[in-house]
């Protein structure tokens, strides 16, 4: 037991500017910044990147075929079955409904995710650090602010950058000293939704 511990406790340290990685596919990514190797490169473009996955993403913004079209608010769709989910919204429908808790959907797909709920399964799994999620725009999300750390929302006023909208959004209050989130007891008001509830706390200790 103890030689399982030990190895599983063991860094892996790069020998050129000495950081050090939990596993060793995360060492192998991190020495292509050293090299300036990207393997990965488009067919289409040349363009080359350091992981399969970044090339994947990539390979997307090719694929702008928008081929199916709503006859009702004329959006497009690239696959078929978007087209119908998306139909079901202008009459409300939703076909899919969940047999273990009933919820309906508009779309299998959605259906498929929320099953993950039940279940527990995340078959979309990181190549670099291997944790799992139950939905694949949840590792789009993981890889860009954890992996390369993308920073693509911009504040217009003084040019800091965020992860995510939501940072933004938020940053963005401090511009204009606006706070929305407001305490129904006392009226003292916030920027976070996160910060209001703390404060809530203070009115239920008092009670």
């Amino acid at each position: 037991m103890r030689l399982v511990r030990h190895h599983c406790n063991r860094t892996h340290n790069c020998e050129l500017c000495h950081e050090n990685f939990k596993s060793k596919s995360s060492l192998a990514l991190h020495r292509l910044i050293h090299t300036g190797e990207r393997p990965y490169s488009c067919e289409l473009c040349s363009k080359a990147f350091r992981t399969k996955y970044a090339l994947q993403s990539h390979e997307i913004s090719h694929n702008n075929e928008r081929l199916f079209v709503c006859d009702i608010c004329n959006k497009n769709f690239r696959y078929r079955g978007s087209l119908q989910a998306h139909q079901f919204s202008h009459n409300g429908e939703k076909p899919y409904a969940c047999e273990i808790c009933s919820r309906a959907f508009n779309s299998k797909s959605n259906l498929i995710r929320h099953r993950r709920t039940h279940t527990g399964e995340k078959p979309f799994m990181c190549e670099l650090c291997q944790k799992g999620f139950s939905d694949k725009s949840c590792l789009n999300k993981h890889y860009k602010i954890v992996h390369i750390n993308q920073k693509n929302h911009v504040c217009d006023i003084c040019n800091r950058a965020f992860n995510q909208k939501c940072d933004l959004v938020t940053h963005k209050l401090i511009h204009t000293n606006e706070k929305p989130h407001s305490c129904e007891v006392c009226g003292i008001s916030f920027r976070k939704k996160s910060n209001l509830i703390v404060h809530c706390q203070t009115h239920i200790a008092k009670t």
